[in-house]
Parts: C-alpha cells; structure tokens; sequence
C-alpha cells in the first residue's frame, strides 16, 4: 500500500474520487489537515493514533482465491 497523501485544501474531495474503489479518508483536527490512502480490497485497515495524532496505518490483507 502506498502513504497516505496530504489533501490540498483548495481541491474538492469529487476530486478525488475513483470509480470502483474504496479509499481511507483521515481528518486531522489537530494540525488541520486531510489525507487520503488507497485500502487493500481484502482485509483490515487500522489507524494508530498518539495523543489523538495518527502515527500509522497498518494493513492486514490477503488475495482472495476464486
């Protein structure tokens, strides 16, 4: 997975949207900022905060096997 990139303030969120994928939305209210990062199509994504910052996403994925 990629990291997470910083969201400029003067671009519309519609601009950031992919058709058929789902994406992680992080609002920082501390530093006023907004990230985006892609989410693995299988598994868990979770957000690991410190002192109510976020310090690390972590991705628990696997591949589906038809």
């Amino acid at each position: 997975m990629n990291l997470p990139i910083e969201i400029i303030t003067t671009k519309k969120i519609e601009e950031h949207i992919e058709f058929g994928r789902v994406k992680l939305l992080i609002l920082d209210g501390v530093n006023h900022k907004a990230y985006l990062s892609d989410i693995p199509d299988y598994g868990k994504t979770s957000i690991h905060s410190k002192n109510g910052l976020p310090i690390r996403i972590q991705y628990d994925y696997g591949y589906k096997i038809m």
